[in-house]
């Protein structure tokens, strides 16, 4: 329903939810299944589909630390990275980092180094990958791909935001 452009509202109604935001997560779910196709022809084509990507990062690009919630960062190596921090005045009940690229409370530090949040998913994509059964594509790897497509997004418009100034 969502491909073919009916509302969330409407989405929402048939899978009876009550809020939006709950049909937001299956056609997310449906959505990811698409990303390596969608990828592999912006690829081919020259960039034509780099506007589909857009549907996963809701968040903002912020230029500093804001202190207005918790920091997301990278747990890696023996200093983690701050990446951003969490705009919502509520708690999340997200996973820190792997589900923060793909909500709207999302402040990602426009100085901060997102390559690196890629190369960690990356090491634990492999890392899930490993366990899984052969040919297996179960909702965490899932997950994975939805949370780079997030990351490169926000690489992306950091990357842009002086091309679209100069505009």
């Amino acid at each position: 329903m969502a491909m073919q452009g009916y509302s969330l509202q409407l989405i929402a109604d048939v899978l009876q939810h009550d809020i939006e935001s709950s049909a937001r997560y299956y056609i997310d779910a449906v959505g990811v299944e698409f990303i390596p196709v969608f990828e592999k022809m912006d690829r081919n084509l020259g960039g034509r589909f780099s506007a589909l990507r857009d549907a996963w990062f809701s968040g903002k690009i912020v230029d500093g630390q804001l202190s207005v919630g918790q920091p997301i960062f990278v747990p890696k190596g023996k200093a983690p990275a701050i990446v951003g921090e969490c705009g919502s005045k509520d708690a999340c009940g997200k996973h820190p980092l792997f589900s923060c690229y793909t909500c709207e409370h999302f402040l990602a530090f426009r100085s901060a180094d997102h390559h690196s949040v890629l190369d960690y998913l990356q090491e634990e994509y492999e890392h899930w990958r490993t366990a899984e059964f052969p040919n297996g594509r179960s909702k965490v790897m899932k997950d994975f791909d939805r949370a780079a497509v997030g990351v490169r997004e926000v690489i992306d418009q950091i990357k842009n935001v002086g091309k679209i100034d100069e505009a």
